[in-house]
Protein backbone atom coordinates (compact mmCIF):
# COMPACT_ATOMS: atom_id res chain seq x y z
CA UNK A 1 0.00 0.00 0.00
CA UNK A 2 1.04 3.65 0.16
CA UNK A 3 1.43 3.37 3.94
CA UNK A 4 4.72 2.99 5.86
CA UNK A 5 3.59 -0.26 7.52
CA UNK A 6 3.84 -3.87 6.32
CA UNK A 7 0.94 -6.27 6.88
CA UNK A 8 1.40 -10.06 6.76
CA UNK A 9 -1.76 -12.12 6.38
CA UNK A 10 -2.29 -15.85 6.98
CA UNK A 11 -4.15 -17.19 3.93
CA UNK A 12 -5.06 -20.38 5.84
CA UNK A 13 -7.37 -18.30 8.02
CA UNK A 14 -10.80 -17.90 6.42
CA UNK A 15 -12.38 -14.44 6.62
CA UNK A 16 -9.53 -13.05 8.72
CA UNK A 17 -10.32 -9.52 9.91
CA UNK A 18 -6.78 -8.46 10.81
CA UNK A 19 -3.26 -9.27 9.63
CA UNK A 20 -1.23 -11.86 11.55
CA UNK A 21 1.80 -9.57 11.80
CA UNK A 22 2.32 -5.81 11.39
CA UNK A 23 5.82 -4.46 10.83
CA UNK A 24 6.25 -0.75 11.43
CA UNK A 25 3.40 1.55 10.49
CA UNK A 26 1.54 3.84 12.84
CA UNK A 27 0.25 3.58 16.38
CA UNK A 28 -3.47 4.09 16.93
CA UNK A 29 -4.13 7.85 17.16
CA UNK A 30 -4.64 9.15 20.67
CA UNK A 31 -7.83 11.08 21.45
CA UNK A 32 -7.34 14.84 21.26
CA UNK A 33 -8.00 16.63 24.57
CA UNK A 34 -8.48 20.32 25.18
CA UNK A 35 -5.63 21.94 27.10
CA UNK A 36 -6.46 23.25 30.56
CA UNK A 37 -6.35 26.96 31.23
CA UNK A 38 -3.39 28.22 33.15
CA UNK A 39 -4.14 28.65 36.84
CA UNK A 40 -2.58 31.32 39.02
CA UNK A 41 0.52 30.08 40.73
CA UNK A 42 1.13 27.25 38.22
CA UNK A 43 4.77 27.20 37.28
CA UNK A 44 5.69 26.76 33.64
CA UNK A 45 7.60 23.54 33.12
CA UNK A 46 11.05 23.89 31.67
CA UNK A 47 12.13 22.13 28.49
CA UNK A 48 10.59 22.12 25.07
CA UNK A 49 8.19 19.44 23.99
CA UNK A 50 8.28 18.30 20.39
CA UNK A 51 5.14 19.51 18.69
CA UNK A 52 3.14 16.85 16.91
CA UNK A 53 2.09 17.53 13.35
CA UNK A 54 -1.46 17.27 12.11
CA UNK A 55 -0.65 13.94 10.42
CA UNK A 56 0.55 12.40 13.70
CA UNK A 57 -2.50 13.69 15.56
CA UNK A 58 -4.92 12.36 12.95
CA UNK A 59 -3.21 9.09 11.95
CA UNK A 60 -0.99 8.25 14.94
CA UNK A 61 2.75 8.33 15.51
CA UNK A 62 5.13 6.06 13.62
CA UNK A 63 6.16 2.90 15.44
CA UNK A 64 9.80 2.44 16.42
CA UNK A 65 11.90 1.32 13.45
CA UNK A 66 9.16 1.98 10.92
CA UNK A 67 9.58 3.34 7.43
CA UNK A 68 8.41 6.95 7.24
CA UNK A 69 6.93 6.71 3.73
CA UNK A 70 5.28 4.14 1.47
CA UNK A 71 6.76 0.63 1.35
CA UNK A 72 7.42 -0.07 -2.34
CA UNK A 73 8.98 -3.53 -2.35
CA UNK A 74 9.43 -6.66 -0.20
CA UNK A 75 11.57 -9.81 -0.38
CA UNK A 76 11.42 -12.86 1.87
CA UNK A 77 14.72 -14.57 2.69
CA UNK A 78 14.80 -18.10 1.25
CA UNK A 79 16.99 -19.41 4.08
CA UNK A 80 15.25 -17.74 7.03
CA UNK A 81 11.50 -17.25 6.65
CA UNK A 82 11.47 -14.91 9.66
CA UNK A 83 13.73 -12.49 7.79
CA UNK A 84 12.13 -9.92 5.47
CA UNK A 85 13.70 -7.08 3.48
CA UNK A 86 11.78 -3.93 2.51
CA UNK A 87 12.46 -0.86 0.39
CA UNK A 88 10.64 2.43 0.73
CA UNK A 89 9.94 5.85 -0.71
CA UNK A 90 11.86 7.20 2.32
CA UNK A 91 15.05 6.03 0.44
CA UNK A 92 15.84 3.35 3.02
CA UNK A 93 16.16 -0.44 3.08
CA UNK A 94 15.15 -2.30 6.24
CA UNK A 95 15.68 -5.85 7.50
CA UNK A 96 12.85 -7.18 9.69
CA UNK A 97 12.49 -10.06 12.16
CA UNK A 98 8.92 -11.27 11.61
CA UNK A 99 8.89 -13.26 14.86
CA UNK A 100 9.67 -10.25 17.05
CA UNK A 101 8.11 -7.72 14.64
CA UNK A 102 11.24 -5.58 15.04
CA UNK A 103 13.51 -3.80 12.57
CA UNK A 104 16.96 -5.42 12.83
CA UNK A 105 18.85 -3.12 10.46
CA UNK A 106 18.39 0.01 8.35
CA UNK A 107 20.49 0.95 5.31
CA UNK A 108 20.50 4.40 3.73
CA UNK A 109 22.78 3.90 0.73
CA UNK A 110 20.19 5.12 -1.83
CA UNK A 111 19.50 8.82 -2.48
CA UNK A 112 16.01 8.26 -3.90
CA UNK A 113 13.06 5.86 -3.60
CA UNK A 114 13.92 2.16 -3.31
CA UNK A 115 11.83 0.25 -5.86
CA UNK A 116 13.27 -3.28 -5.71
CA UNK A 117 14.94 -5.63 -3.19
CA UNK A 118 15.95 -9.24 -3.91
CA UNK A 119 17.75 -11.81 -1.72
CA UNK A 120 20.42 -13.90 -3.42
CA UNK A 121 19.21 -17.49 -4.03
CA UNK A 122 22.38 -19.14 -2.66
CA UNK A 123 23.88 -16.65 -0.17
CA UNK A 124 21.58 -15.93 2.79
CA UNK A 125 23.15 -12.56 3.74
CA UNK A 126 23.48 -11.07 0.23
CA UNK A 127 20.81 -8.56 -0.80
CA UNK A 128 20.30 -6.70 -4.07
CA UNK A 129 18.62 -3.28 -3.91
CA UNK A 130 17.59 -0.90 -6.68
CA UNK A 131 16.40 2.70 -6.56
CA UNK A 132 15.19 5.69 -8.52
CA UNK A 133 18.71 7.10 -8.10
CA UNK A 134 19.81 4.85 -10.98
CA UNK A 135 21.84 2.49 -8.80
CA UNK A 136 21.63 -1.25 -8.27
CA UNK A 137 23.48 -2.16 -5.08
CA UNK A 138 24.73 -5.48 -3.73
CA UNK A 139 25.39 -5.67 0.01
CA UNK A 140 26.15 -8.12 2.76
CA UNK A 141 23.67 -7.24 5.52
CA UNK A 142 26.27 -8.24 8.13
CA UNK A 143 28.60 -5.46 6.96
CA UNK A 144 27.23 -1.99 6.14
CA UNK A 145 30.52 -1.10 4.39
CA UNK A 146 30.25 -3.95 1.87
CA UNK A 147 28.03 -2.09 -0.61
CA UNK A 148 28.86 -2.45 -4.31
CA UNK A 149 27.17 -0.08 -6.78
CA UNK A 150 26.21 -0.71 -10.40
CA UNK A 151 24.97 2.08 -12.65
CA UNK A 152 21.62 1.56 -14.37
CA UNK A 153 20.39 3.66 -17.30
CA UNK A 154 17.36 5.26 -15.63
CA UNK A 155 15.26 4.53 -12.54
CA UNK A 156 15.46 0.89 -11.43
CA UNK A 157 12.08 -0.83 -11.70
CA UNK A 158 12.79 -4.51 -11.13
CA UNK A 159 15.69 -6.91 -10.55
CA UNK A 160 16.26 -10.66 -10.68
CA UNK A 161 19.16 -12.96 -9.75
CA UNK A 162 20.00 -15.74 -12.18
CA UNK A 163 19.30 -18.94 -10.16
CA UNK A 164 21.52 -20.98 -12.48
CA UNK A 165 24.41 -18.51 -12.08
CA UNK A 166 23.67 -16.60 -8.84
CA UNK A 167 26.51 -14.10 -9.23
CA UNK A 168 24.68 -12.51 -12.17
CA UNK A 169 21.64 -10.27 -11.94
CA UNK A 170 19.39 -8.39 -14.37
CA UNK A 171 17.95 -4.93 -13.67
CA UNK A 172 15.26 -3.16 -15.67
CA UNK A 173 14.58 0.57 -15.87
CA UNK A 174 12.02 3.17 -16.87
CA UNK A 175 13.98 3.84 -20.08
CA UNK A 176 13.09 0.44 -21.57
CA UNK A 177 16.46 -1.26 -21.04
CA UNK A 178 17.59 -4.35 -19.14
CA UNK A 179 21.20 -4.41 -17.89
CA UNK A 180 23.16 -7.45 -16.71
CA UNK A 181 26.00 -7.41 -14.16
CA UNK A 182 28.32 -9.92 -12.50
CA UNK A 183 28.83 -9.01 -8.81
CA UNK A 184 32.14 -10.90 -8.73
CA UNK A 185 33.68 -8.16 -10.89
CA UNK A 186 33.41 -5.49 -8.19
CA UNK A 187 31.69 -2.14 -7.96
CA UNK A 188 31.10 0.27 -10.87
CA UNK A 189 32.19 -2.21 -13.54
CA UNK A 190 30.73 -2.15 -17.04
CA UNK A 191 27.60 -4.27 -17.61
CA UNK A 192 28.00 -7.71 -19.20
CA UNK A 193 25.49 -6.54 -21.81
CA UNK A 194 22.45 -4.30 -22.21
CA UNK A 195 19.16 -5.02 -24.00
CA UNK A 196 16.90 -2.35 -25.47
CA UNK A 197 13.98 -4.52 -24.41
CA UNK A 198 10.75 -2.51 -24.71
CA UNK A 199 9.36 0.75 -26.06
CA UNK A 200 8.23 1.78 -22.57
CA UNK A 201 9.13 1.30 -18.92
CA UNK A 202 10.18 -2.28 -18.10
CA UNK A 203 8.20 -2.97 -14.94
CA UNK A 204 9.39 -6.53 -14.34
CA UNK A 205 12.18 -9.00 -15.14
CA UNK A 206 12.39 -12.60 -14.05
CA UNK A 207 14.82 -15.45 -14.77
CA UNK A 208 13.25 -18.86 -15.24
CA UNK A 209 13.97 -20.88 -12.06
CA UNK A 210 14.35 -24.26 -13.80
CA UNK A 211 17.64 -25.81 -14.89
CA UNK A 212 15.80 -26.86 -18.07
CA UNK A 213 15.63 -23.17 -19.03
CA UNK A 214 18.99 -21.91 -17.74
CA UNK A 215 19.26 -19.04 -20.23
CA UNK A 216 15.67 -17.80 -20.20
CA UNK A 217 14.54 -14.39 -19.01
CA UNK A 218 11.06 -12.85 -19.12
CA UNK A 219 10.33 -9.12 -19.19
CA UNK A 220 7.16 -7.04 -19.11
CA UNK A 221 6.37 -3.44 -19.91
CA UNK A 222 3.89 -0.60 -20.02
CA UNK A 223 3.79 -1.30 -23.78
CA UNK A 224 1.34 -4.10 -22.74
CA UNK A 225 3.63 -6.98 -23.79
CA UNK A 226 5.61 -9.79 -22.19
CA UNK A 227 8.78 -10.98 -23.93
CA UNK A 228 10.81 -14.18 -23.53
CA UNK A 229 14.56 -13.82 -24.06
CA UNK A 230 17.21 -16.44 -24.78
CA UNK A 231 20.57 -15.35 -23.37
CA UNK A 232 22.76 -18.24 -24.51
CA UNK A 233 25.19 -16.21 -26.63
CA UNK A 234 23.69 -13.00 -27.96
CA UNK A 235 20.41 -11.94 -26.23
CA UNK A 236 17.50 -12.73 -28.57
CA UNK A 237 13.77 -12.21 -28.10
CA UNK A 238 12.28 -15.60 -29.00
CA UNK A 239 8.64 -14.89 -28.15
CA UNK A 240 6.35 -11.93 -27.51
CA UNK A 241 2.79 -11.86 -26.23
CA UNK A 242 0.23 -9.16 -25.54
CA UNK A 243 -1.46 -10.22 -22.29
CA UNK A 244 -4.61 -8.06 -22.73
CA UNK A 245 -4.51 -6.83 -19.12
CA UNK A 246 -3.44 -3.25 -19.85
CA UNK A 247 0.08 -2.14 -19.01
CA UNK A 248 1.93 -5.20 -17.67
CA UNK A 249 3.37 -4.18 -14.31
CA UNK A 250 4.85 -7.38 -12.89
CA UNK A 251 5.69 -10.97 -13.86
CA UNK A 252 6.82 -14.13 -12.07
CA UNK A 253 7.55 -17.72 -13.09
CA UNK A 254 5.96 -20.47 -10.99
CA UNK A 255 8.84 -22.14 -9.13
CA UNK A 256 7.03 -25.50 -8.96
CA UNK A 257 5.90 -25.35 -12.59
CA UNK A 258 8.44 -23.15 -14.42
CA UNK A 259 6.51 -23.26 -17.69
CA UNK A 260 3.76 -21.13 -16.15
CA UNK A 261 4.33 -17.36 -16.18
CA UNK A 262 1.99 -15.06 -14.24
CA UNK A 263 1.53 -11.39 -15.13
CA UNK A 264 -0.31 -8.56 -13.39
CA UNK A 265 -1.67 -5.54 -15.26
CA UNK A 266 -2.97 -2.02 -14.82
CA UNK A 267 -6.55 -3.15 -15.41
CA UNK A 268 -6.49 -5.06 -12.11
CA UNK A 269 -6.25 -8.45 -13.84
CA UNK A 270 -3.84 -11.39 -13.62
CA UNK A 271 -3.02 -13.47 -16.70
CA UNK A 272 -1.25 -16.84 -16.98
CA UNK A 273 0.89 -17.92 -19.92
CA UNK A 274 1.93 -21.53 -20.49
CA UNK A 275 5.17 -20.94 -22.38
CA UNK A 276 5.21 -24.63 -23.46
CA UNK A 277 2.27 -23.78 -25.73
CA UNK A 278 4.63 -21.72 -27.89
CA UNK A 279 6.17 -23.75 -30.77
CA UNK A 280 9.05 -21.28 -30.94
CA UNK A 281 9.99 -21.82 -27.28
CA UNK A 282 9.57 -25.61 -27.53
CA UNK A 283 11.88 -25.65 -30.57
CA UNK A 284 14.46 -23.54 -28.75
CA UNK A 285 14.22 -25.62 -25.58
CA UNK A 286 13.29 -29.19 -26.66
CA UNK A 287 12.28 -31.76 -24.07
CA UNK A 288 15.27 -33.80 -22.87
CA UNK A 289 15.35 -37.35 -24.21
CA UNK A 290 14.46 -40.01 -21.66
CA UNK A 291 16.78 -42.96 -21.19
CA UNK A 292 15.36 -46.35 -22.14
Amino acid sequence: TFEPGIEIWNLDMVNAMEPTVCLGGREAPKPVTMSRKKRPGNKKKKGKKKKKGLKELMMGELKKGSHSAAVMTLSSNGFDKSCLASGSADNSVKIWDINTQACKNTFGHHSDKVQSVEWNPTEAAILLTGGYDGNACCLDIRDSKSIKRYKIDGEVQSMSWNPNNPAIFAASSDTGVIMFYDVRKGSQTKPLFTIGAHDGEVGGVCFNPSSRYPHMLASCSEDKTVKIWDLRSKPVCIEKKEMKIGQVLTIEFNKEDPEILAAGGSEGKVALWDIASSPTIVKKYPMPKTKK
